[in-house]
C-alpha cells in the first residue's frame, strides 16, 4: 500500500507543478511523472514480483521529494524565455557533427564485427551482452573497459551524448530538410544495438526528440516562420519503437515474454534495491567513492598509470557497491540485474542522509540547467538539457554521477561555456 501512496503522491505533484509551469518538460515534472509510473507498477506485483518493504519506499519518497526541492529551489515555477527560435544554433557546425558522426561510427562497426562474428556461430544479442559485462565467458571475446580504457570510453560515451543531441536538435530546427541528422543518428543507435543488444539509446531518442520539440515549440510565439509538424515527431517515434521491438526479438525475447520483460525493465529496480539494502548492514559509508564514481573512474586510473595506488574505499566500493550486473531474483519466476535506481549509489554513502543530500544535489544541477535552456534556448544550453533529461530517465538504473560519461558530460560542460563547440 506504501507504494501506491508515493505513487498517488507523485502523480499529483507532477500534475501541480506541470499547471504551474505550463509544461511537463521540466526537470522536476519528468522525474515525478516517471517515478510515479515505475511505483505504480513495482506496488501491482504483476507476473510473481516480490513486494518492497516499507523501508526501501521512504527512500524512494524522500529521494524524490529531495530531487523536486533541489529543482524548485533555483529554478522559479514561472520562468520567461528571452530566447528566439534563431539564436538556437545548433552545439556544433556541419563539419564538427559529421567529423564526431565519422568516428563514432567507425569505433561502432569494429565492435559490431566482433559482434557479428560471434552472431554467425550461434549466439545470441543476449549472450553477447552478458559477455561484454564479463557476465558470461564467450571464448575469444575482447573486453578492454579496465583501467584507462575507462577513460577511453567515457570520452567516446561524451561525444555520443553530444552527437545525438546535436543531431536531434538540427533536425527538429527543419524537419523537412534536415531528415538527414536523424538517419545518422538512428543509424549510429542502431549499430550499437545490434553490437550489444542494448535498447536504451532507441529510448534515449524519443525522450530527447520530445523534449526537444515541445521546448521550440514553446518558443513558436518568437518567430512564426518556425512551424513543427506533428508528423515529424511520430514518424521517429514509431520508428524507434519498432527498433526497440526488433533487437528485442534478436536478443532471443519470444512474444510470451514481452510483457514480463518490460514490466521488470519498468519497475523491477525497486525490488532489486529492497534486496541489495541488507548488504550494507554493519558496511562502512563509503561517502562520495560510490555516487561519485563515475568522477573517480575518469581520474583515479590516470593517476594509477604514473604510480599512485587506486584508494582502498574506492577498490571496496567497486567489489561491494558495483556489483549490480548480477542476477538476482525479484520475483517467483523473474531474475533481473543492472536497474537498481539512483537511491542505491547514495544509500551506499550515506544511508538515508546520502539519498536526502544527494537527490538534493541532482535537483539543483538540472533545475539550474532547465532555467538556462529556456532563458537562452542557445545550443550549449539547449544541448546539456537534452543530455540531463536522459539522466533522469537512465536514473532509473543508475545514480547519474556514478556513470563515467555522464560524469564527464557535467565536467565538459561546466568548463565549457560557450554557446557553441567546433573542432573546426
Amino acid at each position: 500500500m506504501f507504494g501506491f501512496f508515493i505513487s498517488l503522491l507523485l502523480l499529483l505533484t507532477g500534475l501541480v507543478l506541470k499547471r504551474k509551469r505550463g509544461t511537463w518538460i521540466s526537470p522536476e515534472v519528468i522525474f515525478c511523472f516517471q517515478w510515479s509510473l515505475v511505483s505504480f507498477l513495482a506496488s501491482l506485483h504483476l507476473f510473481g514480483m516480490y513486494e518492497a518493504r516499507d523501508f526501501t519506499w521512504l527512500i524512494v519518497l524522500f529521494g524524490s521529494f529531495s530531487y523536486v526541492l533541489g529543482v524548485l529551489l533555483v529554478s522559479p515555477t514561472k520562468i520567461k524565455s528571452r530566447a528566439e527560435v534563431k539564436d538556437s544554433t545548433p552545439f556544433f557546425n556541419v563539419r564538427t557533427f559529421w567529423f564526431i558522426t565519422v568516428l563514432l561510427y567507425v569505433f561502432s562497426i569494429q565492435d559490431f564485427i566482433q559482434a557479428y562474428r560471434f552472431l554467425s556461430v550461434g549466439y545470441d544479442l543476449g549472450e553477447i551482452r552478458l559477455a561484454s559485462y564479463g557476465i558470461e565467458e564467450i571464448s575469444g571475446y575482447q573486453r578492454n573497459t579496465a583501467g584507462i580504457y575507462a577513460l577511453f570510453y567515457a570520452i567516446k560515451d561524451l561525444f555520443r551524448l553530444l552527437m545525438i543531441a546535436v543531431g536531434i536538435h538540427y533536425f527538429t530546427q527543419k524537419p523537412s530538410k534536415n531528415y538527414y541528422y536523424l538517419f545518422a543518428v538512428f543509424g549510429f543507435v542502431f549499430l550499437e544495438a545490434s553490437t550489444n543488444g542494448g535498447r536504451f539509446g532507441f529510448a534515449y531518442l524519443i525522450v530527447e526528440l520530445l523534449v526537444c520539440f515541445t521546448l521550440l515549440g514553446n518558443l513558436n510565439r518568437y518567430n512564426r516562420k518556425f512551424k513543427l509538424s506533428k508528423f515529424s515527431l511520430y514518424v521517429p517515434i514509431v520508428a524507434l519503437l519498432s527498433a526497440i521491438v526488433y533487437i528485442s526479438v534478436e536478443r532471443g525475447w519470444d512474444s510470451d515474454a514481452f510483457g514480463v520483460k518490460f514490466y521488470r525493465y519498468i519497475c523491477g529496480n525497486i525490488v532489486f534495491f529492497d534486496r541489495h539494502i541488507d548488504n550494507f548492514e554493519g558496511a562502512p559509508l563509503y561517502i562520495v567513492w560510490s555516487s561519485l564514481y563515475g568522477f573517480w573512474s575518469l581520474i583515479l586510473p590516470v593517476l594509477h598509470t604514473i604510480g599512485l595506488p587506486y584508494p582502498d574505499m574506492y577498490l571496496q566500493a567497486i567489489k561491494e557497491v558495483f556489483d549490480t550486473q548480477n542476477f538476482m531474483q525479484i520475483g517467483d519466476d523473474m531474475y533481473t540485474n543492472a536497474f537498481i535506481t539512483p537511491f542505491y549509489h547514495l544509500y551506499a554513502d550515506g544511508r538515508l542522509v546520502g539519498v536526502i543530500l544527494g537527490m538534493l544535489i541532482f535537483g539543483i544541477v538540472s533545475g539550474k540547467v532547465y532555467v538556462n535552456a529556456r532563458i537562452s534556448c542557445n545550443g550549449r544550453n539547449l544541448i546539456f538539457y537534452l543530455i540531463i533529461c536522459q539522466m533522469i530517465f537512465k536514473s532509473i538504473t543508475i545514480y547519474p554521477f556514478a556513470a563515467n560519461g555522464y560524469a564527464l558530460a557535467l565536467l565538459f560542460f561546466c568548463f565549457f561555456k560557450k554557446r557553441s563547440f567546433n573542432i573546426f
